[in-house]
């Protein structure tokens, strides 16, 4: 029901494909990282999905990999003066881990795109924009679980984009889930109608369900505040058996910690 509410196509491996932009540059090699730029795409359908993929070097073994999904895209996790990762990309990089960051639907390289949602029945026959931001998390997830190699993948969002993660999270295999609540009001109709207009997404069980599907993994939800009730997801990793493997904090996790949980710890048990 929720992945029909949100619109949802689970590509396999063989229907994402990667091209280079026009005007990339050749990948980027520093001293201790390298980054190459390329668009994440489904067969058949036009979406576009830019990103970028830091890697350490000399090169990691393992393949575990850590998608960073910016509200304001992939371009706000770099620095706009030295051009270099900010500290949560290169706390992951110095932990051995590749980090994938994309831009999803209508920003950053796309911020500029707009449709008139407004429109007399516009979502009879479109998906609203929050919808198509959780498809290309979706998509990029997916590309790193079948296409890239990897052995395992983290997911990490940021503000507003921890919402549309933790939408997409129960369809992919992943090892962390890390997302910003945002202190966004999960039950009140008049917080989704303005933040999240995705038609039918309260009478699929809206976070219940998204949490529930996350369940067993690793899943932290933080900057909750008084807002966004998180009871029902407790109640399905308890109900799992899984309560260790769930952390909620009322307050935002700084970048440090985020980063040093997903590459650090293996299991949220671990902790006390």
């Amino acid at each position: 029901a929720l992945q029909h509410a949100l619109g949802l196509h689970l590509p396999k491996r063989e229907e994402v494909t990667l091209a280079e932009p026009d005007g990339a540059f050749p990948t980027t090699h520093r001293r201790d990282y390298s980054a190459r730029h390329f668009v994440i795409s489904r067969k058949g359908v036009g979406d576009a999905v830019p990103a970028i993929l830091f890697s350490p070097d000399p090169p990691a073994g393992s393949g575990e990999v850590v998608v960073i999904v910016h509200p304001q895209g992939k371009e706000k996790l770099i620095d706009a003066e030295t051009g270099k990762p900010l500290p949560i990309v290169a706390d992951l990089l110095s932990c051995r881990r590749q980090v994938l960051t994309i831009d999803v639907f209508a920003t950053g390289e796309h911020e500029t795109y707009s449709r008139p949602e407004d429109a007399d029945k516009f979502t009879t026959y479109n998906r609203t924009t929050a919808a198509l931001r959780v498809q290309d998390i979706l998509t990029a997830l997916l590309y790193c679980g079948g296409g890239s190699g990897a052995s395992e993948v983290s997911l990490i969002g940021k503000g507003e984009a921890g919402l549309w993660g933790l939408l997409a999270a129960g369809f992919a295999d992943l090892e962390n889930v890390v997302v910003d609540a945002a202190r966004f009001d999960n039950d009140s109709d008049e917080a989704y109608l303005e933040t999240l207009p995705i038609p039918c997404l309260r009478n699929a069980g809206d976070f219940r369900t998204a949490g529930a599907l996350v369940a067993p993994r690793n899943l932290i939800i933080h900057n909750t505040g008084d807002a966004f009730d998180t009871g029902w997801i407790e109640q399905a990793y308890r109900s799992m058996g899984a309560a260790r493997h769930l952390l909620v904090r009322s307050e935002a996790m700084p970048d440090t910690e985020i980063a040093a949980r997903v590459a650090g710890a293996r299991r949220l048990d671990r902790e006390g």
